[in-house]
Order: structure tokens, then sequence, then C-alpha cells
């Protein structure tokens, strides 16, 4: 950071807390002037405000579990493409015995999905009793 000498107040600051003030605000004032006065001061005010956000976030359990869940099933995923690919690779007769299946069976669970999605829809329009 550029120090410019110009922009200095004429008066020196102090670089003590008067006792007044000390005794009307209590010991921490001190401690509050001397931060604020810092250079580093608005640095430490970010990290410690960065600091509690993250804090925060990371005490949340679903996002714990919804971060493990979604890193897991990108596990399996990458697999289960590795190994088709492999299995393809090595013999190219495999795509209608392989391929073909999974294809068959990621089309079916997305039906099954959207099916499941617009039945739970229409169970909860229907009556607000019988909610999952």
């Amino acid at each position: 950071m550029h120090f410019d000498a110009e922009a200095q107040p004429e008066l020196p600051v102090p670089d003590h807390v008067p006792d007044d003030l000390i005794t009307r605000f209590g010991p921490s004032a001190r401690r509050i002037v001397r931060r604020s006065r810092s250079r580093h001061a608005p640095l430490l005010r970010a990290t410690s405000r960065a600091r509690a956000t993250v804090a925060e976030v990371l005490h949340d359990a679903d996002l714990w579990l919804s971060a493990f869940t979604i890193f897991v099933w990108a596990v399996v995923g990458a697999g289960s493409i590795t190994a088709l690919w492999y299995a393809v690779s090595l013999l190219p007769g495999a795509v209608p015995l392989i391929v073909a299946p999974m294809a068959v069976l990621c089309v079916a669970s997305i039906a099954g999905a959207v099916m499941w999605e617009r039945r739970k829809a229409a169970t909860s329009a229907v009556s607000p009793a019988f909610r999952d």
C-alpha cells in the first residue's frame, strides 16, 4: 500500500487512549481503538465475517449430507461410465448387451421419477391430511 504523506492530518494522532474514555467505555475501549486505527482493520473485519459465514454454513448437517450424496453418486457414475467404456473397448460386440440395457434403465428411472413426482403432487393437492 502506498503511503501518502500529504493525506495525513497536520496534528499527529495520539497513540494512547485517554483514561476518561477507558473509564467511560470500559477496558475494551483500548483494544477497539487500537484495532480500528490499525491498517489491517478492514482485512481483519472481512476475515472474521468470512470465518463466521463459513462456520455457519459448515454446521449445517443437511449440507454435509447432500454434498456426501452427490460425491458418492458422482464416483459411482464415473465408475460405471468407465466400466462401460472399458467393456466396449475390449469387446465391441458388448454394445447391445451392456450399453443398450443401461440406456433403457436410465430412461426408465427418469420416467419413474417423473411419475413419482406427479403422483406426489396429486396426492398433496387432494387433501392436506394425507401429506408425507
